[in-house]
């Protein structure tokens, strides 16, 4: 029978056996030593430790409760029976002895760094962050620490401070592969998607099969406009960790932006089946998925379940807001659109003013600033609202993006000042955003005024008259929109596709703001299609102002277009955006709109097949 003074013989060759990897023979001669000594604390703390790397955390636990009673209070013993008990998911426990290790050990790294782990992990993060911090410095050289204070930062969205802490971890440790990913997160959090791509792609190098940097990669790609790499990139994730939630729920994502929203609610509904908890996010995205297949109601079905989930996520909002607006219901939606300005993917309005908001109150001889916030579009579509307050007797300054404020000055004269936003601003009673305009007027699907409200200079359209021909159809051309804006991957049409199908007979015009250099080249050889020297927006109005019609994808020219009272062909995909409602060929936006709607996801052939038979009829009746 072993004897106490057989511990230390055992013990040294339990730590040889586990050396050489054999953590069978270690926990063997381990215990034995333990059965020899049960009081010794070095054989009964590196037990823990050996059942603990065989999987065995109860076992480990009852070893390091045994060196607590033959060590009250010792930091080492606390820290290791934190770690199992949070292993064991007992975290209430767990943050007991890591803060009593800290109590008793107040610069002990590894018992700081493990609480700030498990505060993270319950989503204490400003806790976390303090543990990260001290536990930095107490051990300013260890890159594990230095990357989770890195990570912590991220959620907390302080991502500069972030970045740092993680390059500092890397310096620490050049091309670990876990530090790499982090580095990777952090910069898509701050919009830097290429650098966080070439991070991720280290990273990848150095440790291949970790599916997480691979799922973090495709969405850095998806951001990136890469759709298709996004998708392999997906694809590799997911043979790494097959029937992983989130990886479905990211390729979900970027189906939709690609406009396959079929697809994504495939992935989005494996997501949701997986057994996972109720999850407010992931209803939203089945929500999405039906929103973007022209099916409003379906959509709201998820939107409300996850709002019974989480009542004040602004993004379930926003999204219900687009849903319902779609669907015409204008006085749930409109409310609903006011959530807005805390959704994570739109850009909110940067004013600071001193006037209060306007709402709906009496506006008779007060002056009310009414502020664009979004695209070009969304201010000429919603500029008309800047007559109704005069019609209440409103004095109106309205503040647009500078491209628009000549044409404006034209088209109202009832209107005090025009002004370009970012600017100084004149005095105020109220403001309001332009996009506020409708839910503060109370604007119902049926009192929308789709009368022509724009003017273009009259001086502009003599001017541009002598460079359009008559006697022949003149078509307005525009393709494609803002590179930038994540729905135009499946708004813009591409003059690729549009030249083709246009028919010969009728002069052509580009209405385009600005063209690629690919699609100067295309231009060029096609040889139809004629430039204006002047493509500024008062300028472009007295252009529309001569063509017979308009044919224009989802971008402001058709707004502007439209609003001008020119005939305009608005050419959209299936999944069209709010305005434009649901199945609808007309809009009551706009009486001189037709809308041209794809048949399904991708399918511009039919759109533009009704393009050419509208063009040749025009002729023919010309």
């Amino acid at each position: 029978m072993a004897r106490a003074a057989d511990a230390p013989g055992l013990l040294a060759l339990a730590m040889m056996s586990a050396e050489r990897g054999d953590m069978a023979a270690a926990v063997q001669l381990l215990q034995q030593a333990r059965s020899a000594d049960p009081r010794h604390p070095e054989v009964l703390f590196r037990l823990g430790l050996a059942l603990r790397s065989r999987g065995d955390e109860a076992a480990a636990l009852g070893c390091f409760d045994e060196l607590l009673q033959v060590a009250p209070g010792n930091p080492a013993a606390l820290n290791a029976r934190g770690l199992s008990l949070k292993a064991l998911g007992r975290n209430d426990e767990a943050l007991a002895a890591f803060d009593e290790a800290v109590a008793r050990a107040p610069a002990f790294a590894e018992a700081l760094n493990n609480r700030g782990v498990l505060l993270r992990a319950l989503g204490r993060h400003e806790e976390a962050l303090a543990a990260f911090e001290a536990a930095v410095r107490a051990r300013p050289g260890a890159s594990e620490i230095h990357n989770n204070l890195g990570w912590t930062l991220h959620l907390l969205g302080r991502g500069e401070e972030a970045l740092a802490a993680c390059r500092r971890a890397l310096e620490l440790r050049p091309g670990d592969p876990q530090v790499l990913s982090n580095v990777g997160a952090t910069l898509a959090g701050l919009r830097r998607n290429e650098e966080a791509v070439a991070a991720y792609e280290k990273a990848l190098a150095a440790d291949p099969r970790a599916w997480q940097t691979w799922m973090n990669l495709g969405a850095a790609l998806n951001e990136l406009r890469r759709g298709d790499d996004a998708l392999a990139a997906f694809a590799r994730a997911e043979a790494l960790a097959p029937g992983e939630p989130s990886i479905a729920i990211n390729r979900g994502g970027t189906l939709l932006d690609i406009g396959r929203p079929e697809e994504a609610l495939d992935d989005f509904r494996a997501a949701a089946g997986a057994g996972g908890a109720p999850d407010a996010k992931l209803e939203m995205n089945l929500g999405n998925a039906w929103r973007e297949m022209q099916q409003p109601q379906q959509a709201m079905a998820h939107y409300e379940r996850a709002l019974a989930l989480a009542p004040d996520d602004a993004d379930v909002h926003f999204n219900a807001a687009l849903a319902l607006l779609a669907d015409g219901d204008y006085e749930r939606g409109w409310r609903e659109f006011e959530w807005r300005f805390r959704a994570s993917r739109l850009a909110h309005p940067n004013v600071e003013l001193a006037a209060p908001r306007w709402r709906g109150e009496p506006l008779a001889g007060r002056t009310l600033l009414l502020h664009a916030e979004q695209g070009l579009g969304d201010t000429i579509m919603l500029c008309r609202y800047a007559q109704l307050a005069v019609q209440r007797g409103a004095r109106v300054v309205l503040a647009v993006q500078k491209p628009l404020v000549e044409l404006l000055r034209h088209s109202f004269d009832g209107v005090a000042h025009v002004v370009a936003v970012g600017g100084e601003l004149p005095q105020a009673d109220f403001w309001c955003p332009l996009m506020s305009a409708p839910l503060a007027f109370g604007t119902a699907l049926g009192a929308v005024q789709g009368e022509p409200y724009l003017q273009a200079d009259p001086a502009r359209v003599v001017r541009w008259r002598a460079e359009v021909p008559q006697g022949r159809l003149n078509v307005g051309l525009a393709w494609s929109g803002n590179p930038a804006f994540a729905a135009d991957r499946r708004r813009s049409i591409g003059l690729a596709r549009l030249l083709p199908a246009l028919p010969d007979g009728p002069r052509y015009w580009c209405l385009q703001k600005d063209v690629s250099p690919q699609d100067e080249q295309l231009l060029a050889a096609d040889g139809r299609v004629a430039r204006f020297s002047e493509c500024g927006f008062a300028d472009t109005a007295a252009q529309a102002m001569l063509m017979d019609v308009v044919v224009a994808s989802d971008t402001s020219i058709p707004h502007l277009t439209a609003a001008l009272g020119r005939p305009t062909w608005l050419l959209l995909a299936h999944s069209a955006d709010w305005r434009w409602l649901v199945a609808r060929e007309d809009s009551p936006w706009y009486a001189g709109a037709r809308l041209l709607r794809q048949a399904a996801p991708g399918d511009w052939d039919s759109v533009l097949a009704r393009v050419a038979a509208g063009l040749r009829e025009r002729m023919a009746q010309a």
